[in-house]
């Protein structure tokens, strides 16, 4: 079975001027000694990776940092607080050093290997989502009270290759990635992202009150 994966094309946004944007958050736990994290996530995917059945769906992808094979059914994620353990993974051993992805796609499926399809979606103005342990409930690693709002067709990930990932998993600082890497390498930080032209309103023209001019992207 085969799973696409395309080049996005190059946005044709505009650079606004100077400005570098760039989004970033520390999570709310220490994770240096944890052996499996969530490093990357899309919850916009437009065209990045399509799962078996064509769709561009928002993916999940969990790295084994450990020295050991890890199973994944010994593991939950979820998107939210009240359910913790909403979604726990099917059974698959996971090498050291490893990836895998999983489809928040909202779909009901029953696969013996990756990728897997978590049965809600992310939602892209950002929520909540954790990774938890499925013996004890023990939070893991979570996006608290949300992750941000996130640009469509990037991706928002811990940057670098996984020698790097490990030596950052104690601040865990997540941003926005410069190319989707879903199953492989991250990529560096996107210190540039084009942003569509601002929105302003009201419109131009003439008027006879004073007038609150607001910007929006």
């Amino acid at each position: 079975m085969t799973i696409a994966l395309v080049h996005r094309p190059p946005f044709q946004w505009l650079l606004l001027c100077s400005w570098i944007l760039f989004f970033s958050q520390a999570l709310s736990a220490d994770l240096s000694t944890q052996h499996i994290l969530i490093t990357e996530f899309s919850a916009s995917n437009i065209e990045t990776i399509a799962d078996e059945d064509g769709d561009y769906s928002d993916w999940i992808e969990i790295t084994n940092l450990s020295d050991e094979r890890l199973n994944l059914r010994d593991y939950c994620i979820t998107d939210s607080r009240l359910r913790p353990k909403k979604f726990r993974l099917p059974s698959f051993s996971l090498p050291p050093g490893e990836r895998t992805l999983i489809f928040a796609s909202g779909k009901s499926t029953e696969r013996l290997r990756p990728p897997f399809h978590a049965p809600f979606r992310l939602a892209s103005d950002g929520e909540y989502l954790a990774l938890v342990k499925q013996e004890t409930g023990e939070v893991i690693q979570d996006f608290s009270p949300n992750f941000p709002k996130q640009v469509p067709g990037l991706s928002y990930g811990i940057p670098g290759p996984l020698p790097e990932i490990k030596e950052q998993a104690i601040a865990a600082t997540f941003a926005v990635l410069s190319t989707p890497t879903p199953g492989e390498p991250n990529s560096r930080a996107n210190t540039r992202i084009a942003l569509r032209p601002p929105k302003v309103t009201p419109s131009r023209g003439f008027y006879d009150m004073p007038q609150t001019v607001a910007f929006s992207a």
